[in-house]
């Protein structure tokens, strides 16, 4: 089966390879070659497989072409193809499902009913790889149907411009925003990236008044990164990112509230080890666990008179309070 799949492989990248970027071209044969290694080793559907990958090829293609224009608020496509479908057919063949840790669930059943009864939940977690809303997709929906599929994403510029990723974010209810990273980067930018986003605000700030939403969110605005000692841990919050998103649940019109969420999923995408202004990231992707672990509600807590008038302290204050906490349960649930 491995050689037919291989042959396969080679057959269809071979046949587009004048349609791609080099870029793009070398992401997909490092991609298509781990499905060869996974659907081997695990002796999943070969045709399935085969399926996805020309559909994953089609709508990269597509991206390079014609990209996908999301606006402030994208709703997930599901006609005539369910890209949320897709991603979940994509990723799950590298999730090691029977090691994987789902640890909180008390937590996770708190959410739901705080869900039904039209409250909103911000989950306020780190972040690994574009995979993430499908990782815990794949986890939950067994224990928590519907739960994740209807979830709202922030997502950065990175998961709506690059062709190699634009598939994926199709199928998410996506806020689009850009990163403080992205402001570094394209100084020429940067006052048309801010009024983006004070718009994008405002279109969570309208979903949050319809309540009933589940917001996930990287304060960090990144992806976690190995430090020069190799270690993996959570990337510091932006203080300003978690204030905004206190700023916004607290002006909604229905009640707001607050979990710390730690993921890890790093082994399955890496990011590459530095940030590149160039889309079209070579990524190698490997068969793995995934571990969450989902934290008591956090009380966000407004500024006092004193801290009012040192905002920055504050901020900073709050955002590495949060941020201590899942660091807290990523190192619980990775045993780190």
């Amino acid at each position: 089966m491995g050689n037919y799949l291989k042959s396969k492989i080679y057959e269809i990248l071979e046949n587009e390879k004048e349609n791609l970027t080099k870029p793009v071209y070398s992401h997909l044969v490092a991609f298509f070659e781990a499905n060869e290694v996974v659907y081997k080793e695990k002796d999943l559907d070969l045709e399935k497989g085969l399926y996805a990958l020309k559909q994953y090829l089609k709508f990269v293609k597509e991206a390079i072409k014609s990209p996908t224009q999301f606006g402030n608020y994208h709703e997930r496509e599901t006609t005539p193809v369910d890209f949320f479908s897709l991603a979940h057919d994509l990723f799950s063949p590298f999730v090691d499902n029977d090691q994987s840790i789902i640890e909180g669930k008390e937590n996770i059943e708190q959410i739901t009913s705080l869900l039904k009864k039209g409250e909103n939940v911000i989950l306020l977690a780190n972040h690994q790889t574009e995979g993430d809303p499908t990782f815990l997709e794949i986890l939950l929906e067994p224990l928590f149907p519907g739960l994740i599929k209807n979830m709202i994403s922030v997502a950065g510029a990175r998961v709506t411009t690059d062709p190699i990723v634009i598939p994926f974010s199709r199928g998410l209810n996506a806020i689009c925003v850009y990163s403080k990273k992205y402001f570094q980067m394209h100084e020429d930018r940067k006052q048309e990236m801010q009024r983006h986003n004070s718009a994008s605000m405002l279109a969570l700030r309208h979903l949050l008044d319809e309540g009933g939403k589940l917001v996930y969110v990287a304060p960090s605005g990144g992806r976690d990164r190995r430090n020069d000692n190799g270690d993996l841990l959570p990337a510091s919050f932006n203080p300003d990112s978690i204030e905004l998103m206190r700023i916004v649940g607290q002006k909604a019109k229905q009640e707001t509230h607050y979990f710390p969420l730690a993921i890890y999923s790093y082994p399955i995408l890496p990011p590459p080890e530095k940030i590149k202004k160039e889309i079209g990231e070579e990524r190698k992707m490997c068969h793995s666990p995934v571990h969450v672990y989902f934290g008591k509600e956090y009380k966000m807590r407004a500024p006092n008179a004193d801290e009012k008038a040192d905002k920055q302290m504050f901020r900073k204050s709050q955002a590495d309070a949060v941020h201590s906490v899942v660091v807290d349960l990523y190192k619980k649930v990775t045993k780190v």
